[in-house]
């Protein structure tokens, strides 16, 4: 049977377990990395000598890591001339969406994990949250222009280039508390977070940060509730409207209450 090493919520691993949704893969993913550890032990060491999260084992002994070399491998595998293009200049549109995502669009949310969840109060940068707004949006323009005249980044149809840019704008679109208006970026996440296989892997894979990034638990605290857009996003019942405008309030104060924007270099993750 095939296996994933790795935590529901890491990032890398989100992703293949996307890819592995969509193709149907009768799998095990075992908790490992995070507050579950395991990632200096001996034996995961000598399937994964980096130590990071996915790792990909089949029963007779075959290992694979980096997450995109698991996705296109697994994609390969099962789903040539779907996920996989067989066509080579549409497979290599596809590699380039895929390796464009890893350099582009990780490096926000290695920033708003140190921010928000790894780094702790008292390392906090004061506005790099929004410093990173400002340097990622204009990768997040390439996509919009891209997407304008065609649903899915290789055209018609969903193929492997989506998994990583595609898990990763969900916490675009939901960890940031104002994101700027991307309609064409917007209207494609809405179609893979439709998607049956991104909603356990994708959205449920992220529900528990998603509750807790600073900026919403400040507006849950004044409100004493979740707002209607957390709600439609987690899957809760909504709250009344009366208090709909309380979190947009909340997110502006939070937003105040930060001093001059100024980034460090992007933080590593072990996700």
């Amino acid at each position: 049977m095939l296996k994933i090493w790795g935590r529901k919520d890491g990032s890398n691993v989100i992703k293949v377990m996307w890819c592995v949704g969509e193709l149907g893969l009768e799998h095990e993913r075992i908790d490992w990395g995070g507050p579950f550890g395991g990632n200096d032990d001996p034996a995961y060491r000598a399937k994964n000598p980096n130590g990071q999260l996915p790792t990909l084992e089949y029963d007779d002994g075959f290992t694979l890591w980096e997450s995109g070399a698991v996705i296109r491998f697994l994609c390969a595998e099962h789903s040539a001339g779907v996920l996989y293009p067989t066509d080579s200049r549409i497979r290599a549109n596809a590699d380039k969406w895929m390796d464009w995502s890893s350099l582009n669009l990780a490096g926000f949310n290695a920033i708003l994990l140190h921010e928000y969840f790894t780094g702790g109060v008292e390392n906090r940068t004061p506005g790099a949250v929004e410093a990173a707004v400002k340097q990622f949006t204009p990768m997040l323009d390439i996509l919009e222009r891209h997407l304008e005249n065609q649903p899915y980044l290789c055209g018609d149809a969903l193929t492997m280039a989506e998994f990583p840019a595609g898990s990763l704008v969900h916490r675009w679109f939901h960890w940031l508390p104002e994101p700027p208006a991307h309609p064409n970026v917007r209207a494609w996440y809405e179609r893979l977070a439709a998607r049956p296989a991104y909603q356990p892997h994708v959205i449920e894979g992220n529900r528990v940060r998603t509750e807790t990034v600073p900026w919403r638990t400040e507006a849950n605290r004044s409100r004493g509730g979740l707002s209607r857009k957390s709600c439609q996003v987690l899957g809760r019942a909504p709250p009344p409207r009366s208090g709909a405008s309380c979190a947009n309030k909340e997110h502006r104060r939070f937003a105040m209450a930060r001093s001059e924007p100024g980034i460090g270099p992007t933080p590593t993750t072990n996700e």
